[in-house]
């Protein structure tokens, strides 16, 4: 098994000590300039929002923007990547919201990148971006979301036409749209880099409550046998359909998993993978 950290560090909480000295001190507090103070004209401006506290953010307002043309903050977050893979080995990381640094200061991610290979040419850098987008990989990352280019969303699913209703390619009532999607999703992007495959994570309605068991099953088939990399969402193995943001346990305690929801899409899963190892193509 190898180990991989859930980083964010594109802001911080509202509640930071550092976010809390400004929000008590202003323009003295000598943690002021760590964050993004002023709106600019980068990639994804336009989903900026200016707190009463004058901190930017981009949904939420207890998530503040850090400020990447600080070097201290550079510096900061910088040696806070290193402890991990320096001090305990760790094999990789999964950036959080790291579009939204790269679209602020992308040299910094390039630095920051090259520096944490240095240390581990084997580290998985995955990126919570568009996968799509050459970009990402030109930046350093090895796999990012499999999302479309498209500015106007920032997390829209390759197969998914709308969020709100929860609508993808796998339910959408028109057969000729879903398959021109399909046909887009699959042989758009010409460069061999990888991309993470999901039909769940945690920003989606389950798959699953949305679509059924059969095409859950058909969905998962998918994703295993296309190149890239298929992830296995927290709760899918057994057919989980709580929404990841309700709160709710996903699991009894004191039971093994393969024992709860649903166990025939757990072997299922298994299946999937047993295979995708035994025939690389």
């Amino acid at each position: 098994m190898k180990v991989m950290l859930d980083v964010v560090i594109n802001h911080t909480s509202i509640y930071h000590p550092y976010a809390q000295h400004c929000i008590k001190k202003g323009s003295k507090s000598r943690y002021y300039d760590y964050y993004q103070q002023r709106k600019d004209s980068k990639p994804y401006a336009s989903f900026y929002k200016k707190t009463k506290a004058g901190f930017i953010v981009y949904f939420w307002e207890d998530l503040v923007n850090l400020n990447y043309d600080n070097p201290k903050v550079q510096y900061w977050i910088l040696n806070h990547l290193k402890h991990w893979v320096n001090k305990y080995d760790i094999d990789g990381y999964r950036f959080d919201a790291i579009w939204g640094v790269l679209a602020r200061n992308p040299d910094f991610i390039k630095t920051m990148n090259q520096e944490l290979k240095k240390l581990n040419p084997d580290l998985l850098l995955l990126a919570e971006a568009k996968g799509a987008d050459l970009g990402i990989y030109q930046a350093g990352f090895d796999a990012a979301y499999d999302w479309t280019a498209d500015t106007n969303w920032v997390s829209q699913w390759v197969w998914e036409y709308d969020y709100a209703s929860g609508t993808t390619i796998f339910n959408n009532p028109d057969p000729e749209k879903a398959a021109h999607i399909f046909k887009n999703s699959i042989f758009s992007s010409q460069y061999p880099h990888r991309k993470l495959r999901f039909i769940e994570n945690n920003d989606h309605a389950r798959f699953i409550e949305q679509h059924g068991a059969a095409k859950t099953k058909m969905a998962a088939a998918l994703i295993f046998s296309l190149p890239g990399m298929p992830m296995l969402y927290n709760g899918q193995e057994i057919g989980v359909d709580i929404h990841p943001y309700d709160g709710a346990a996903t699991f009894e305690r004191n039971k093994k998993i393969r024992t709860q929801g649903d166990t025939s899409l757990y072997e299922f899963y298994q299946t999937l993978i047993s295979l995708r190892k035994a025939h690389p193509s």
